[in-house]
């Protein structure tokens, strides 16, 4: 079984194990990125996480899921502002928002990679890897 994905499946079950002990779960929002497209299987498995862990912890963690899409859209989103002010059609305010949206959807990708590599560090260090 390939690394990443024993665990993922050693993290759900820590997760699982956790069922009786919900009531003395702090509320708190995990951020989860993946490279790929919204659809492809690695955001179904995302997803699923996701709802396994909010299912588990009574609502009381949720997992927020960041894909590759994200950036994308927010990139063409800028492209095609700065495009309509060139035309005179929007305001300077708006092409200003929209590359403020641009940067939060960077800045919350980033923050979701440095939670992850944590995660992983603190999962690798919890298993007695020294990676």
């Amino acid at each position: 079984m390939n690394n990443f994905f024993r665990k993922t499946l050693i993290a759900v079950v820590a997760v699982a194990a956790m069922g009786g002990a919900a009531a003395q779960v702090k509320e708190r929002t995990l951020k989860f990125a993946f490279q790929n497209q919204t659809g492809h299987p690695q955001a179904q498995g995302a997803q699923k996480f996701a709802d396994l862990v909010a299912q588990k912890s009574g609502n009381k963690i949720q997992v927020k899921i960041y894909g590759g899409g994200a950036q994308a859209l927010a990139r063409q989103n800028l492209t095609v502002i700065g495009q309509s002010y060139e035309l005179g059609r929007v305001t300077v305010f708006e092409v200003l928002a929209e590359r403020r949206r641009y940067l939060d959807v960077e800045r919350s990708y980033t923050e979701a990679l440095r939670a992850a590599y944590e995660a992983r560090t603190a999962l690798n260090r919890a298993l007695g890897e020294g990676r």
